[in-house]
């Protein structure tokens, strides 16, 4: 098959038209493609005529060319192109296919930076200029390895168990992934020259090294103002007999939309074996470089050009590699639907797009965590760049390597050339797979505009297209880093994490209570020393009030602020108060009230109203979520002029739901004719959102410390107008805060102050960027707390947990045998676009064949703390149809804070994915 011409064809009994023209430019091309073109055809290519078929041997516009083949467009080409039947290029295709620095930004636009909506991870890419550009990128990357004492000691080396037999069904010794991982690793990119091809103009980069790029560096490669793209090291490559290795790959895109991968491929591989301890080193570039321009110089150790088959079930190494064939068909399908609207419109010079792509095939697990039973999961295929076209010539000339060029374009020649320069000839599919077809699912019709208006229309799109993704791009850069910073910073205040024991555990149990800052343990400790009950102790709690006044935003001119033992005493002790037994007033509630409790409470926010009903005679409503409606649906069906007092949670601490308690409180004002207190359960939700009373509007609200970051301490605010509506004139501190109230907590709680005060004054640096996304001023390291710090440490603290929801919902979703405890109500759509019920990093869920007592302890063997139960919330997990009785098991609930990171979830991933059964 490898060599045949086209003259060697069947052709049409169709009458005999005009010779066909054409005209392939460039030495090495025109040796390859000429021969395998009909003999018929006339060779009209300037100083390159073939001996072997009809030639002119000059070119121009005197004569009509129905086929050009140019690697570059040429100046003497430019009247013809437009006029040709087929070409070797679509409109604008060399500036975007064949460019590291668009491809980079195809990657970067969408969600395509980290995974596109099928799922197919690609490597992360960042666009600069110059060694200044690279300061500015390297500055923000090694930002806190800069700031870190500890910032050398991640250079040990991490045994690893995998077992490449459980990533494939077949295997031998010549394919492999290395036992041993360096942690450099996860820091390290591939540093490419933009305008480069071949081995030039590739650099590998660790923080190890970054110094040598930076402007001052007297050894600095980077020229100024030219164009750079830093690509994430593709970690941890397959090896060939243990040297790295990638994958070139040939493919088309066809004017018509029509996207093709041939069968047959090259294996590309570095002369020296895989070191993970070769970087910064004088054989780096062969250990990680794999071009064979970069390796064939030296002959005893080049490997040549491996060829394989996607579809050969003979050869080992090929069924191998055939197992990444759907992430290489993913990967391709990506870019090329991100750059087709780049592209298209070439139909009236039947253009077409000849590539090379390369790849590096990995794992997507994360090998410093993974078990050998974590790594079975699927392979993926890093596409590194595009080259269109690739080079006609071979590294070697050896005559395998010369077959597999001359059957791929032998192949291409029949698919699309000949049948779209010569009426004579029906298209061949032979080697080429279709992968993609644009116009199948268009109702765009075929663009008849000629393809020079195409290109420069495309251009302009891609103009657009660039400052757009750029923008997008750098926002979402900053606030990557913004977001790591932070979380280093928040963590460095937690003795947890640099305890010797507890900072080896990943702690993810924070909806039981929350570690603690080092400002509430020295201001704890401090209290102590002192100890003057009338004065010290006053003071402390004086102050402790203040400051939960102003987290809180509860002003003395709206609302009162009482601290209690925890928070279910606080809700006892108010609804015992509505029923009247700690009121000197009439009880509040009568036997002609009506009390709406949600199902989603917490048992602190039900048993009390239950007791109240019971001593009061009020009616009990129950508010549960109906399938098909909308949770304010529910709540309406709850409420009526008789309802006194709705009891609800912010958000339930076993579903993660936090509903809009602004909005439910104006439904309840309307709908009970504004005689109803709504007495809101903010526990759960206080550690991620804010707990502004003045916004939410609810009458009473109630949260705990110790889930807050801060001491065992309940805190309860009511408004004015609601405390003077149970209590009347009297003190209700006496009730509330019942005996001595426990100093210590309260300096703890002015601990917790300062700890949100430094969260929020805590300068993020990034380079280049006079603005870390917040939108005011960076406060002062002695600026005190106010409402405006407060404001912005949630800011904060939502940025650092922002998408750990989705990350764990998507991987736990992705198991059939694993059920996510969720809220059957539709959430409230907005105008804006937004909605009622957004979810707090808060996830439950139960696995169909393991106990979720054995879930949590395997995790615990392995470091990774959870807890199981019902939390004391069975009516909200029996309402979601997954627990049906109380039985110990329970859920699996997993609780996220802002001093967690990723790293934390992929851990959580892997120890979970060990699980024999999961």
């Amino acid at each position: 098959m490898a060599g045949t011409g086209a003259g060697d064809l069947q052709q049409s009994s169709a009458p005999q038209k005009e010779k066909v023209r054409d005209i392939i430019t460039g030495t090495a091309a025109h040796a390859r493609i000429a021969p395998l073109l009909p003999k018929e055809w006339e060779d009209c290519t300037p100083c390159h005529a073939d001996a072997t078929r009809s030639s002119r041997n000059k070119g121009g516009d005197d004569v009509p060319i129905d086929f050009i083949w140019e690697n570059a467009p040429r100046s003497y080409t430019n009247n013809l192109r437009d006029f040709v039947k087929c070409y070797s290029h679509l409109p604008n295709s060399i500036r975007i296919l064949d460019n590291k620095w668009a491809l980079a930004r195809l990657q970067q636009s969408g969600e395509s930076i980290r995974s596109n909506s099928r799922g197919q991870v690609c490597l992360e890419s960042h666009c600069f200029r110059g060694a200044s550009g690279f300061e500015e990128f390297a500055a923000n990357l090694f930002a806190s390895k800069l700031k870190s004492k500890d910032g050398d000691k991640d250079s040990s080396l991490i045994s690893s168990t995998i077992n490449v037999d459980q990533l494939f069904h077949q295997i031998t010794s010549t394919l492999s992934f290395p036992k041993i991982f360096h942690e450099t690793y996860y820091t390290t990119w591939v540093i490419k020259d933009a305008a480069s091809n071949g081995a030039g103009g590739i650099w590998i980069m660790s923080k190890n090294n970054f110094t040598n790029f930076l402007p001052l560096s007297n050894d600095s490669p980077l020229i100024e103002n030219h164009k750079y793209v830093a690509q994430k090291y593709a970690f941890p490559p397959l090896l060939w007999h243990g040297r790295k290795f990638h994958v070139r790959v040939y493919a088309v895109l066809t004017a018509d939309g029509q996207a093709y991968i041939h069968r047959r491929a090259f294996l590309h591989v570095a002369n020296e074996m895989f070191d993970a301890r070769a970087c910064n080193t004088e054989t780096e570039d062969r250990v990680h470089i794999t071009n064979c321009c970069a390796n064939s110089d030296d002959v005893e150790k080049f490997a040549g050009e491996i060829c394989i088959d996607f579809e050969d079930s003979a050869d080992a190494t090929s069924v191998i590699i055939a197992s990444y064939f759907p992430s290489i068909q993913e990967a391709f399908r990506d870019v090329v639907s991100s750059a087709w609207p780049f592209v298209k419109g070439g139909e009236v010079n039947g253009g077409f797009e000849y590539m090379g792509l390369d790849f590096i095939l990995s794992s997507t697990k994360d090998p410093a965590y993974a078990s050998a039973e974590c790594m079975k999961s699927n392979p993926v295929a890093y596409l590194l760049e595009i080259n269109a076209p690739p080079s006609q010539d071979t590294a070697t000339g050896l005559d395998h390597a010369e077959g597999l060029h001359n059957e791929v374009l032998s192949d291409l020649v029949k698919l699309w050339i000949l049948p779209k320069a010569d009426d004579n000839f029906q298209s061949e599919l032979g080697g080429w797979r279709r992968v993609l077809d644009f116009h199948s699912t268009s109702t765009v019709a075929a663009s008849s505009s000629l393809p020079s208006k195409r290109t420069f229309l495309n251009q302009m799109r891609w103009v657009t297209f660039e400052q757009k993704t750029a923008r997008a791009h750098a926002n979402e850069w900053n606030e990557s880093m913004t977001r790591q910073l932070l979380t280093e910073f928040s963590r460095a205040q937690f003795p947890y994490f640099s305890n010797r024991e507890t900072c080896r555990n990943i702690f993810l149990e924070n909806a039981g209570g929350s570690q603690v800052p080092q400002q509430v343990e020295s201001l704890m400790s401090l209290s102590l020393v002192n100890r003057h009950r009338s004065v010290v102790g006053a003071r402390w709690q004086s102050d402790a009030r203040d400051t939960m006044r102003i987290i809180m935003n509860a002003s003395r001119e709206s609302h009162q602020v009482f601290l209690g033992q925890n928070a279910t005493s606080l809700l006892m002790d108010l609804a015992l108060s509505f029923a009247g037994l700690y009121s000197s007033n009439d009880a509040t509630l009568t036997n002609s009230d009506e009390i709406v409790v949600c199902m989603a409470n917490h048992e602190a926010n039900i048993k009390p109203w239950v007791l109240a009903a019971q001593i009061s005679g009020a009616k009990i409503v129950w508010w549960t979520a109906t399938d098909g409606g909308t949770y304010l649906d529910s709540l309406i069906q709850c409420l009526s002029p008789s309802t006194k007092v709705v009891a609800l949670p912010h958000a339930s601490n076993v579903l993660g739901y936090c509903h809009d308690l602004a909005e439910i409180c104006e439904v309840v004002h309307k709908e009970a004719n504004g005689r109803a207190h709504v007495v809101a359960d903010g526990v759960s939700s206080s550690p991620h959102r804010r707990p502004d009373v003045q916004a939410l509007g609810a009458h009473w609200y109630v949260l705990s410390c110790h889930k807050l970051f801060g001491p065992h301490v309940g805190v309860l605010s009511g408004s004015l107008g609601a405390v003077q509506d149970v209590f009347g004139d009297e003190d209700v501190r006496k009730i509330f805060e019942k005996g001595t109230i426990n100093f210590e907590a309260c300096a703890g709680i002015v601990g917790l102050g300062k700890y949100i005060c430094e969260l929020a004054s805590h300068e993020i640096d990034l380079p280049g960027n006079k603005s870390t996304g917040d939108s005011d001023s960076i406060l002062h390291e002695d600026s005190v707390l106010s409402d405006d710090t407060v404001e912005k440490a949630y800011r904060r603290i939502e940025l650092c947990e922002k998408n750990f929801v989705s990350n764990i919902l998507c991987w736990l979703a992705s198991n059939p045998k694993v059920n996510i405890l969720e809220e059957k109500i539709i959430p409230d759509n907005r105008q804006d676009g937004s909605i009622c019920v957004n979810r707090l990093p808060i996830i439950s869920f139960v696995h169909e064949a393991l106990k979720s007592s054995v879930i949590v302890a395997h995790c615990k063997v392995h470091g990774v703390i959870l807890r199981h139960g019902s939390f004391l919330s069975s009516r909200a997990l029996k309402s979601c149809a997954i627990i049906e009785d109380d039985c110990d098991e329970g859920v699996v609930r997993v609780s996220l804070v802002h001093y967690n990171t990723f790293d934390d979830i992929q851990k959580l991933k892997c120890v979970l994915g060990s699980i024999v059964g999961w």
